[in-house]
């Protein structure tokens, strides 16, 4: 399992309608120059989060760039290649290209080791927005429990019961693509204990479409121990509780 954060720095000014959708398909790209395509692409792909672009500045999600300004994405999975597939074709490939706008590749960083402390595995903290597939073109932009659970169950290959539900803050927020915009939640999920369980939610995100910016996950008590990953992972949770407590 890995997590990694990629800076970029924009070439130009530019408003990008549907950043998210762009860049996934930018790294599906840049991944099939050194990845079997079949992994990353289609019913038997990988699984991977790969999270919309948010600014430096404030940690938040961005369509509208500025030339010179830095910004970032998280990518994370539980197949440890893939990033280093990733981390490989963008040392190679130091560009990327959102519709018209190129953005240069600054930093890569990484995190295969963690540092993970099972009785702090109460929170989940929905840093994009989370939304589930109910029926075609109908999406519940809530995180529901008994969709969680059934998720993480078919992850993990058997039943599980998530434990009461102590707290929920947030608020809605979209994502648009080509054809369509998708409402999901945004913030935190807190549980009455600890549910170990969890720790695999941080690497696969939850909810529907989670490789196109969707259900971005961070779950409490999993701490990188590369340094650079642990600080902006630590950004994008203080942004969330700000985000949920202000």
């Amino acid at each position: 399992m890995f997590e990694a954060f990629i800076i970029l720095r924009s070439g130009d000014s530019n408003t990008i309608p549907n950043p998210s959708e762009r860049l996934h398909g930018a790294i599906i790209s840049l991944l099939t120059l050194d990845f079997d395509v079949g992994k990353v692409h289609g019913e038997n792909r990988v699984r991977f989060a790969l999270s919309p672009i948010y600014s430096m500045k404030n940690f938040k999600m961005v369509r509208k760039f500025k030339k010179g300004e830095r910004y970032f994405f998280r990518f994370a999975s539980t197949e440890n290649e893939l990033g280093k597939a990733l981390g490989f074709v963008l040392a190679m490939h130091p560009l990327i290209f959102l519709a018209n706008s190129a953005f240069e590749v600054e930093e890569f960083y990484l995190a295969d080791e963690f540092s993970v402390d099972p009785g702090s595995m109460n929170t989940l903290y929905f840093v994009s927005p989370v939304t589930f597939r109910i029926s075609k073109n109908v999406n519940l932009p809530l995180p529901d429990p008994e969709r969680i659970s059934k998720g993480l169950s078919r992850v993990l290959g058997k039943e599980v019961s998530l434990p009461p539900i102590k707290e929920i803050a947030g608020c809605s927020k979209s994502i648009s693509f080509s054809h369509h915009t998708v409402i999901g939640f945004v913030g935190l999920l807190k549980f009455s204990r600890s549910f170990e369980h969890f720790n695999i939610l941080n690497f696969t995100g939850v909810g529907y479409s989670t490789a196109r910016g969707l259900g971005s996950t961070l779950v409490n008590g999993i701490v990188p121990l590369q340094k650079n990953v642990k600080e902006l992972r630590e950004g994008m949770m203080e942004v969330a509780e700000e985000r949920c407590r202000g």
